[in-house]
């Protein structure tokens, strides 16, 4: 899964534009989804920073907020519809034709479960 993907999947999401540098919160908050997810797929804070237009820093500083946002009753639901529209468009966006990408699918979406499934049981605080 490529960082524009996810940034594409956010933006349709949150209605948002991640082109825009502007500060708001709804902003922030989808640039931190963004970063969250794009880590947990394993995605460096360079990557991910070059795909937002930021530093290594910036990004370092969205999964520190993180941690204090996971459970604010203003993140939280915008976080997990985000989480959903994404394991949504990762089931349905496979166009393969070749058995050993299939395989090769089916392991990186278990990998993606895994790794979602770690996300949400930061939020439940497990």
């Amino acid at each position: 899964m490529k960082i524009e993907e996810i940034i594409s999947v956010v933006e349709v999401t949150l209605s948002v534009d991640l082109n825009d540098f502007r500060r708001t919160n709804t902003l922030v908050d989808a640039r931190i989804v963004v970063s969250i997810i794009a880590l947990n797929l394993g995605y460096t804070l360079t990557e991910i920073a070059k795909s937002l237009n930021k530093t290594h820093c910036t990004i370092f500083y969205y999964r520190e907020l993180f941690k204090h946002y996971k459970n604010d009753k203003n993140f939280r639901p915008k976080f997990l519809s985000c989480i959903k529209a994404f394991e949504d468009y990762a089931e349905t966006n496979v166009y393969i034709d070749d058995s050993n990408l299939i395989e090769e699918l089916k392991i990186r979406k278990r990998n993606l479960e895994k790794r979602l499934e770690q996300i949400n049981q930061v939020l439940e605080g497990k």
